[in-house]
């Protein structure tokens, strides 16, 4: 199937499983330790339903007409993703005898998916070439970038106001990222004649149990007052996460294709039968003027970069604003913005309202709680409210976060 991937990106189905927008509130508090928790996971869709994503990714029997009717309803070019991470973040301001200075821990787990693909793409992986005899194929623009990781850091947190930055250490478990820059299929009516151009490449590793990748990175957390038309003071939360490099060793397979071929006598499914079994050999894929290798290379970790508004718990207050947006840089997304409403209701109860616009081009609601109890804070959200609970919403997104100060 490997090398279905490269030409058609056929492994789009099987490889889809951050920072979040609960609030981080203004705390000059000093404590000695603070423990955070908290985790995410969402899947991002432009076109296709819950209903037809579910048996993507657990499994299950997609009708003929399910995919018939999905495909109706894609536009020319769509965006599929799923985003998932849990970090655990420990914090430690009297470990150093500095006065300024404390120290922070973490670690994580992290999945982050991103496919952009064709209506064309998606009928032909979901109903073969039968479908399209006698038509011309637009496969690009394509591209399939999924990476999973580990994560350990250990930085330094200033004391007074929050300000944070890590140095971190990555175990890359899998990586993948190909690229359709042109790609054309064309099957005449009798199936005897199949005319493919492809240009494209693709790199993939997959972890096992000798061998391993690392990478390097930083994470940077920044706090910026800033004084406003109305002469209020605003604090604006700055983060980058997850910037670095990871480095591929020789396990990682590297492919590259620029072809335009002719075949007589056979259509494009015979063609993707020979390349997915397992006697497909280099000299085949090069007879086809698809290049493999094996070699180091290096590639970005699919960091963020986000800005956005802090609020305060001792606000006098009922109402304050939210907004902001996140952008990742190695990742085609639409930068994500959002912006609304948090009400303080009750003492220990804080509800936020907003709407968010991003990544794909559907405009979305998303809601939190916060439940903060002297020194114990819990937040529960979502950034796509109404599709989450429906069959044919478009996307789900749930997240997390518990704080303990002591």
């Amino acid at each position: 199937m490997k090398y279905i991937t490269v030409l058609l990106f056929l492994s789009i189905i099987h490889h889809f499983e951050s920072q979040s927008t609960l609030p981080v509130f203004l705390d000059t508090n000093l404590y000695i330790q603070e423990f955070i928790i908290q985790g995410k996971g969402e899947i991002y869709s432009s076109s296709l339903t819950n209903s037809f994503t579910n048996k993507l990714l657990t499994g299950g029997n997609i009708s003929a007409s399910e995919i018939e009717n999905s495909r109706a309803k894609l536009p020319t070019t769509n965006t599929l993703g799923l985003e998932g991470n849990v970090e655990l973040e420990y914090r430690n301001l009297t470990l150093l005898p500095s006065k300024n200075w404390g120290v922070i821990l973490k670690t994580s787990v992290n999945t982050i998916n991103s496919c952009h693909y064709t209506n064309d793409l998606f009928g032909l992986i979901f109903e073969g070439n039968a479908p399209f005899l006698g038509k011309s194929l637009q496969l690009n623009p394509s591209s399939l970038q999924s990476i999973s990781y580990m994560k350990f850091g250990i930085g330094f947190i200033q004391k007074k106001t929050k300000n944070n930055f890590s140095i971190n250490l990555f175990r890359l478990q899998n990586y993948i990222s190909s690229t359709l820059n042109f790609g054309a299929v064309y099957v005449n009516d009798s199936s005897s004649l199949a005319l493919l151009d492809l240009t494209g490449s693709s790199t993939s590793y997959i972890a096992n149990s000798t061998k391993s990748n690392y990478g390097i990175g930083i994470d940077v957390d920044l706090r910026i007052p800033i004084t406003s038309f109305t002469d209020n003071t605003i604090q604006i939360h700055i983060i980058a996460k997850n910037f670095g490099i990871g480095i591929l060793s020789n396990d990682a397979h590297y492919y590259s294709v620029d072809t335009n071929y002719h075949f007589q006598g056979f259509s494009v499914n015979d063609l993707t039968s020979l390349l997915g079994t397992k006697q497909t050999t280099n000299q085949q894929l090069e007879k086809l003027t698809i290049y493999s290798s094996n070699k180091i290379r290096f590639t970005p970790l699919l960091g963020y970069f986000q800005v956005s508004k802090i609020n305060t718990l001792e606000s006098i207050k009922r109402y304050q604003s939210i907004f902001g947006i996140r952008i990742y840089p190695s990742l085609s997304y639409i930068p994500f913005i959002y912006g609304g409403i948090q009400v303080h209701l009750m003492k220990n109860f804080i509800l936020g309202i907003q709407e968010n616009y991003g990544i794909t081009n559907n405009l979305r609601t998303g809601m939190y709680i916060v439940i903060p109890i002297k020194k114990y804070s819990f937040s529960l959200g979502t950034d796509n409210l109404f599709d989450s609970f429906r069959a044919y919403g478009k996307g789900r997104s749930f997240q997390f976060k518990l704080q303990c100060q002591l």
